[in-house]
């Protein structure tokens, strides 16, 4: 259940933070979002084109609205974040506003160097993110793509004197179709709370049913967190982005598909037509499920802006009722089936046919047993390297990585993953899997599966399934650093 009323922002320079406040009131809020241009484009040409729609964003009066600055969205060695959003946010904005603290191509400091700069920029709203995959060569490869795990981020930030000063946000991807893909993530952001996000947002995707899914998951683990959905105003380029699978996690079925294509042959009016009122319908669904927001990709003139928010303000106005906006949107997909053709895992079988969620919990018995070779591989690593964290990272070097397939860190970490290797995640993440990979679970850069499955499916024969949500892996830099003090 959630509150019609809905907060203003007036972005008078004010002490407190208003996205907070806006959520503390039952508020529903519209957030901006603008990425940080790559470094081969020149910083003060793309500031102009970002500070034109920003400048038409803070002249709608009245209208709950703010900005989300993307960092390293479009390429790894981008303008920094809390640079650029310095440069094209006014300070009038900047507590209304959220900037983004990406792990990719980082190290554990640099994160922690880019929160510190954000601060001095004015900016309290702070979502960490671990970040895409770089490497054009990685697929098929050994090749690494080395991220900081936003739960790292998360840590390093309620550890330090600066946790006060900020409100910090995750990201959690539902749009996963496969049941071994998607529990780790749920599994995921449990953790992610328990170390200091005090917000979430959704990863983008069309699926509706998906973005119930996680309302029902935290209300029904009483984790009553605010919560935004990242939605795309999409453009035929977009489009062209999405069907060619540009923007790794986002994940579309066959049956849209075949809608996007067949709305790329409508003229531009009919097709820009088509794509505010499919935002409108998700902007009004969001708010009746309980979303505290909604992030809008796309918007690239600024003058969208001003009909964002007259095309937001009608469809919250219109829908009241959960069922007829729900019969409003199946009409709109023309019954389509959102689900990627053969992977369509939900975590709920009465989705959409009620508003509000039942209590039920995750069933271990329906979660596949690991195989006869997955059992065998963790007997033999745990009775090999059972006390290997204690130990100097060069132990056993040669066994594990025969048996383990690790390759060498500063802290060994098997004993804490299930004798899964986060090495063999070419992000090397340890707590927990990334929000991309394919519909069917497989890595986003490489063409086998996601470690975390087998961690997953390890841990609930073992009946270790709290480990996934409670148990905090150090980064190997993080570990070494204790052990020299």
């Amino acid at each position: 259940m959630t509150s019609s009323k809905q907060n203003t922002f007036d972005f008078a320079p004010r002490g407190e933070n208003q996205l907070h406040e806006s959520f503390k009131q039952g508020g529903f809020t519209t957030l901006v979002e603008i990425p940080t241009p790559p470094r081969q484009v020149e910083f003060d040409t793309s500031a102009k084109l970002a500070a034109e729609i920003v400048q038409a964003l803070e002249q709608e009066r009245g209208f709950a609205a703010g900005l989300a600055i993307g960092d390293k969205t479009l390429s790894i060695d981008s303008h920094g974040a809390a640079s650029f959003a310095d440069a094209v946010v006014p300070k009038s904005m900047r507590n209304s506003s959220v900037l983004y603290i990406s792990g990719r191509g980082a190290e554990l400091g640099e994160t922690a160097d880019s929160v510190t700069e954000s601060l001095a920029s004015g900016f309290r709203n702070l979502i960490m993110v671990t970040g895409d995959g770089y490497s054009e060569h990685s697929r098929n490869r050994n090749e690494k793509s080395p991220c900081v795990d936003s739960i790292h981020t998360l840590t390093s930030l309620k550890c330090s004197d600066k946790a006060s000063e900020v409100f910090p946000g995750a990201v959690v991807n539902p749009f996963k179709y496969n049941e071994m893909d998607l529990l780790p993530q749920y599994f995921k952001v449990v953790r992610k709370i328990n170390c200091g996000a005090s917000f979430l947002a959704t990863q983008a995707g069309w699926d509706m049913m998906k973005l119930q899914e996680v309302r029902w998951f935290l209300n029904i683990r009483d984790l009553h967190v605010p919560t935004i959905a990242r939605l795309m105003l999409l453009t035929p380029d977009l489009v062209k982005r999405v069907l060619s699978g540009d923007f790794p996690g986002v994940h579309i079925s066959r049956d849209f598909k075949l809608i996007l294509e067949n709305e790329m042959r409508y003229g531009y009016h009919q097709f820009a037509a088509a794509q505010w009122r499919r935002l409108q319908l998700q902007a009004a669904g969001c708010r009746l499920m309980g979303y505290s927001g909604i992030q809008i990709y796309g918007i690239e003139v600024p003058e969208h802006v001003s009909t964002v928010r007259s095309k937001i303000e009608e469809a919250l106005s219109e829908f009241n009722d959960f069922n007829e906006w729900k019969d409003a949107y199946i009409a709109h997909i023309s019954r389509a089936d959102m689900a990627p053709f053969s992977h369509r895992y939900y975590l709920y079988k009465n989705l959409f046919q009620e508003r509000d969620a039942a209590r039920s919990i995750v069933n271990p018995e329906t979660i596949a047993a690991p195989s006869l070779l997955e059992k065998l591989r963790h007997g033999l690593r745990k009775a090999m390297f059972s006390k290997d964290d204690q130990l100097a990272p060069d132990e056993h070097r040669l066994f594990k990585k025969i048996f383990a397939g690790c390759a060498r860190c500063d802290y060994c970490r098997l004993p804490l993953t299930q004798y899964v290797c986060p090495e063999n995640c070419p992000k090397g993440v340890a707590n927990g899997p990334c929000g991309g990979g394919a519909a069917d679970g497989t890595c986003e850069l490489r063409d086998t599966p996601c470690v975390y499955a087998e961690r997953t499916r390890i841990a609930v024969w073992l009946n270790e399934m709290d480990s996934l949500e409670e148990r905090y892996v150090k980064h190997p830099a993080e570990a070494s650093k204790v052990k020299s003090v």
